[in-house]
């Protein structure tokens, strides 16, 4: 054998475990980081605030009202229609800012869904989550977990764009607003959310009638 054919062949077999290598890993990365992030996802579910440390939190804030500006903020859902705070006008809203990456944001999702599926049925309550992350990646997300398939996911193009009531520095952040545009709870950090509390509170908020200003 002269010495090119062996230099050849011995070039190809590098290549060939090369890529058998990659190609063993690369499955084997992906199965790990999704045992890591569902790992991460159970332990911070150790960690949310109980249903009463929510109510207490509720009780403490004073009503913020929503200017026209906070109303007409732009959002879009996932077949990419545009939609604005003005559309729930007269509504209680539940705003909920979380990521694909965020562990304690997949840590509260759970109860979230649980609490939504409770008023699936009533029209006078919208429940939106919302991220700045990608179309794709939303899909991706909530194509392994059939549990969070049904609820109402929106993603906007800017953090920045984002009425500074509403905002934070810390993901997740949840948000209601009673019927007349004013937040009356804004909520950093994970949460168990379907307590008889928080459904005593929207039960409360969906009882009122919305004033004038928003008829």
């Amino acid at each position: 054998m002269n010495k090119s054919l062996f230099q050849s062949k011995l070039f190809y077999a590098l290549i060939g475990i090369i890529l058998g290598a990659v190609f063993t890993s690369v499955p084997w990365y992906f199965a790990w980081k999704k045992e890591a992030q569902q790992a991460n996802a159970n332990f911070f579910s150790t960690l949310m605030d109980e249903p009463e440390d929510v109510a207490e939190i509720e009780l403490s804030n004073s009503t913020v009202k929503l200017t026209e500006a906070d109303l007409s903020w732009t959002f879009k859902n996932l077949k990419g229609e545009t939609k604005t705070l003005e559309d729930y006008k007269g509504k209680v809203v539940f705003l909920n800012f979380w990521a694909t990456w965020c562990a304690p944001c997949i840590a509260e999702l759970p109860s979230l869904s649980e609490l939504t599926a409770n008023y699936k049925d009533n029209d006078e309550i919208s429940f939106l989550f919302l991220t700045n992350e990608s179309k794709g990646k939303i899909d991706r997300f909530i194509k392994k977990r059939d549990n969070l398939k049904d609820l109402s996911y929106y993603n906007y193009s800017s953090k920045e764009d984002v009425p500074t009531k509403l905002v934070s520095e810390a993901l997740p952040t949840s948000v209601i607003i009673n019927k007349d545009g004013e937040v009356v709870l804004k909520h950093l950090g994970m949460a168990y959310w379907n307590s008889d509390n928080v459904n005593t509170l929207l039960n409360d908020l969906l009882a009122k009638k919305s004033s004038e200003v928003l008829q």
